[in-house]
Order: structure tokens, then C-alpha cells, then sequence
């Protein structure tokens, strides 16, 4: 007796609960959400606050790129030099890239000295400049260097004499070299087309 007890126990269990009523579908006791009347108005997309302005004139516009200001073209004892508002390694990071952008060979750098060594011949670009050649190509020291006003990154020319001593040349196209770097930083790297984003 006791072990048909035990084997027609779950099976009671089971037919209680087997209740086949429809009582979990009914939904008519449950409270409806109410119908919202939603009404379509052609309205000036709003700016968020974290969408970066700028005033000029008086006038609000956005910015071109959260990279703007970052980097301006200056000049110091009578030659342009490249100023960059960030941290050394950032300014490091943007020096190396608009080099490479502008395919300008690197043929050395140095992260503790905080310079390049780089080949440049600023006729090289565009075809219109094939045939007017004001510069040979050359080697160029670039120096970047921490200021008040962020870092500074200056050019040299230096070319190695065949004792490996560095001399400084008649045609120096230091001043051309900063200047790409600056062209190229503000065209490809800062005000770079974002319409794909």
C-alpha cells in the first residue's frame, strides 16, 4: 500500500495541475496602456550640449572637427614653427602621422630626444612643380620641444658630411617642410571630409 501511495502521488500532482482553462490567455482584466495621439511637426533639428560651437562675430557655428584649434602655425626667431596645444605624446602621435601623409620619408626617429630625421624635397609635389626644382631633396631635423604654449616642433636642415658631423646647407627648405606639416595636418587630419560619419 504504502509504495502505490508513493507512485500515485506525483501523478495526482501532475493531473491538479493539468488545468487545461483558458484563464492565463484572458487578458480582459488586464489594464490597457492608453492610445496616444502622436502628432508629426517639421521642426529645426536642436543642438545638443555636447555638440562643440564655436562664436564668431557673434554668430554660432559649429565646428569643423573636435581637432580644431589643436595645432596652429606660429613663428620664432624669424621661423615658422608648428605649435600643437596637447600632451607630448599626442603631439608625437600627429607629428609622426602628417609625415606619412604627406610621404615624407622618415629615415630615423628618436622618442627620447624627441626628434625625426626625415628626407625632403619640397618640389617633389604635383606635377607643376616638376619642372620648376628651387630645392634638392634633403635630410631634415625635426626637433619637438615642450613650451608654454604646448609643444613647439621645429626643422632644421642637416646634412651629413663624410665625417658624420651634421653641416647646414645654402638650400634650406626648413620653413617649406613646417608648413606642409601644417597644410597637411589641417587638410587631412583635422578638417578631413566627415560626410561618411
Amino acid at each position: 500500500m504504502p509504495r502505490k501511495l508513493i507512485y500515485s502521488l506525483p501523478c495526482v500532482l501532475l493531473a491538479a495541475c493539468a488545468d487545461t482553462s483558458d484563464k492565463y490567455r484572458d487578458i480582459q482584466h488586464l489594464e490597457m496602456p492608453p492610445t496616444l495621439i502622436i502628432e508629426h511637426t517639421a521642426s529645426a533639428p536642436t543642438e545638443t550640449s555636447d555638440t562643440p560651437t564655436e562664436t564668431i562675430s557673434g554668430k554660432a557655428t559649429k565646428k569643423k572637427s573636435i581637432l580644431e584649434g589643436i595645432e596652429q602655425l606660429a613663428e620664432k626667431d624669424g621661423k615658422p614653427i608648428l605649435q600643437i596645444n596637447t600632451r607630448l605624446d599626442r603631439a608625437w602621435d600627429l607629428t609622426e602621422t602628417a609625415l606619412k601623409l604627406a610621404d615624407i620619408e622618415i629615415l630615423d626617429k628618436n622618442r627620447n630626444d624627441l626628434s625625426f630625421q626625415v628626407n625632403y624635397d619640397p618640389d617633389a609635389r604635383g606635377l607643376l612643380n616638376f619642372f620648376s626644382n628651387q630645392y634638392d631633396a634633403a635630410n631634415y631635423a625635426l626637433s619637438l620641444k615642450e613650451a608654454t604654449s604646448g609643444i613647439e616642433v621645429s626643422a632644421k636642415l642637416a646634412q651629413k658630411t663624410a665625417n658624420g658631423e651634421t653641416q647646414e646647407s645654402a638650400h634650406d627648405a626648413s620653413d617649406e617642410l613646417i608648413k606642409r606639416l601644417h597644410q597637411v595636418l589641417q587638410e587631412k587630419v583635422i578638417n578631413r571630409d566627415n560626410s561618411g560619419s
